[in-house]
């Protein structure tokens, strides 16, 4: 009976054995499947990071590209926006040259012709003077009938040497070289007169006092009273330069 009592021990020993190997091969096979689907989980989430990642960089990729050919283009655009102002900024300028060289032209042309006329209007006078001096004598010697014939004539160059067409047209090349000067004088001093203006005309272009008195067809001491008369109008300082002041308007 004690035999069989061990033989039932052992055959109860081997059972438990066996339960607990299986067991524990059980527990070691799950813990397998375990570590492979924490492995597959891992690796499926490496591989999705990768596949993000490597979206993420393409589409990082292709935004960078895109900026860079956006700049690259706005550059080129700014570069031609740029180098189309300086062309036009060169042609205005050159056209600006142009323009002045081509105004100084014409000043110069015209001061020529204020010149010539200024000369024109004292030779004529000078002629007139003299024929008037010739015709004064001649009065003293002829006959009485000849006499007033004479005296009309002396009147009537009296009457035409500071009148004409030189005149105007001496007026009218003055205005051209200073333009709105007249204006702007009448503007300041509207009392003036057309005689005045002849005179101020004559004093801006720096006309010395004996060719004044020639063209206006008045003696020096006229000359000093009409001078007086306009530095009134013009409410002068005393002192102060008459032709310097009407020089110095522009």
């Amino acid at each position: 009976s004690r035999k069989l009592v061990l033989e039932l021990y052992s055959v109860d020993g081997a059972r438990h054995t066996a339960f607990f190997q299986a067991l524990y091969d059980m527990n070691q096979q799950a813990e397998e499947i375990e570590k492979l689907q924490v492995t597959k989980r891992i690796n499926l989430i490496m591989l999705w990071g990768t596949i993000v990642v490597l979206i993420l960089l393409i589409v990082l990729s292709y935004v960078l590209h895109s900026r860079q050919k956006i700049k690259i283009k706005n550059q080129i655009s700014d570069s031609r926006k740029q180098e189309a102002e300086r062309e036009l900024t060169e042609i205005a300028l050159k056209n600006q040259l142009l323009e002045d060289k081509q105004l100084k032209q014409e000043l110069s042309l015209k001061q020529k012709e204020l010149t010539s006329h200024t000369l024109n209007l004292i030779r004529n006078n000078q002629f007139l003077e003299e024929l008037r001096d010739e015709l004064k004598g001649m009065v003293k010697d002829e006959r009485r009938d000849q006499k007033r014939q004479m005296q009309k004539l002396v009147l009537q160059i009296n009457e035409n040497i500071t009148q004409g067409i030189h005149w105007k047209e001496f007026m009218g090349t003055f205005e051209k070289v200073h333009h709105s000067f007249f204006e702007k004088l009448i503007q300041r001093f509207p009392d003036l007169t057309a005689a005045d203006m002849r005179l101020i005309a004559l004093l801006k272009i720096n006309l010395n006092n004996i060719n004044i008195a020639v063209l206006l067809g008045i003696s020096q001491d006229s000359l000093r009273v009409a001078r007086h008369r306009l530095r009134k109008k013009l409410r002068l300082e005393q002192g102060e330069d008459l032709a310097g002041y009407l020089v110095g308007i522009s």
